[in-house]
């Protein structure tokens, strides 16, 4: 099945965030560079893309890439964290992929409905997660939710041919909100947000859990900017946010006050049971225990200031 010149049987995907009893992981689609670059071939034989790099340190790279069609550029950013030995090369390639997007080239992949699979439990070095369960799911339910789709549109495509409404005239300067298209996050914001995590002891993979993203590519420009406002805030900002990521957590994971007490008096070496207390980074760890990456048998103290101690 094709999707404008999204060819579904082309696409790729990768796990993105579990539910939190880890039954089910989202399936994310995408291109790769080379797919991009077929298509561009295809499409535009006399395409140029040129790429700087803008931010780099030891969590992550960030280039941006300029892509030139017909003398006109559109710019967008790569980005790739866990640095090793191809980092560079991927973070190009993703900057190409997302320079492609903003000319065009399968911009449809933005607009597929959201996949949800059953999930598989492995664990890795870096403790619990989660991949499907079986590797054609996410096709098959893409595939099934399109054609559900085409049959609920299609009595309406009917009615329209009998029934034609008057549209109302846009009223000059009014957005129509459906036709903004998705914009990824800039260079600079990605590097601010890194370098401000960094103030209150957040690496990159920190900053992933807060937000809630399997990366910076899973969040737009517009709402990392929020992100990098609260950051720009006062101290009590970051934790509160922190504390409310914490909260919900708890939350969605249905755990009673001892449970939430134990966590926080594991993770500050006995100075506090009290998550209010913690510090950011003794929060998102609190976060991960909660939401099953990580046991809490395998943590270790966070040995970091609490403000106060169990009698507070």
């Amino acid at each position: 099945m094709k999707i404008g010149n999204v060819d579904t049987e082309k696409l790729q995907w990768r796990p993105g965030n579990a539910t939190h009893d880890g039954s089910n992981v989202k399936a994310i689609p995408y291109i790769d560079a080379r797919q991009a670059m077929d298509e561009l071939d295809k499409r535009f034989p006399s395409w140029q893309f040129n790429w700087e790099m803008v931010y780099h340190d030891t969590e992550v790279i960030v280039v941006k890439g300029k892509l030139t069609i017909n003398g006109v550029t559109r710019e967008d950013v790569g980005s790739v964290e866990n640095v090793g030995a191809d980092s560079y090369k991927a973070a190009v390639s993703d900057a190409l992929k997302r320079a492609a997007v903003q000319c065009g080239i399968f911009r449809e992949v933005y607009d597929l409905p959201d996949i949800w699979v059953p999930a598989k439990e492995i664990q890795t070095k870096k403790g619990t997660t989660y991949v499907f369960a079986d590797p054609n799911d996410p096709h098959r339910t893409l595939l099934a939710k399109l054609q559900q789709q085409q049959k609920q549109t299609a009595p309406e495509q009917q009615v329209e041919k009998q029934v034609v409404k008057e549209q109302p005239e846009p009223k000059e300067n009014e957005v129509d909100y459906d036709e903004v298209p998705y914009e990824p996050p800039t260079t600079k914001q990605i590097g601010k947000i890194c370098a401000q995590g960094r103030n209150y002891g957040l690496d990159s993979s920190d900053l992933h859990t807060l937000l809630g993203i399997g990366s910076f590519n899973d969040i737009s420009k517009h709402d990392l900017s929020s992100w990098i406002e609260l950051f720009n805030g006062n101290d009590d900002n970051v934790k509160n946010a922190c504390l409310n990521a914490a909260k919900q957590a708890a939350i969605k994971a249905g755990l009673d006050d001892d449970a939430v007490r134990n966590i926080a008096k594991k993770l500050s070496a006995g100075k506090t049971n009290k998550v209010a207390l913690l510090s950011p980074k003794q929060m998102i760890e609190f976060i991960r225990i909660v939401e099953g990456s990580k046991s809490i048998d395998d943590v270790q103290p966070i040995l970091e200031e609490v403000e106060g101690d169990d009698n507070t």
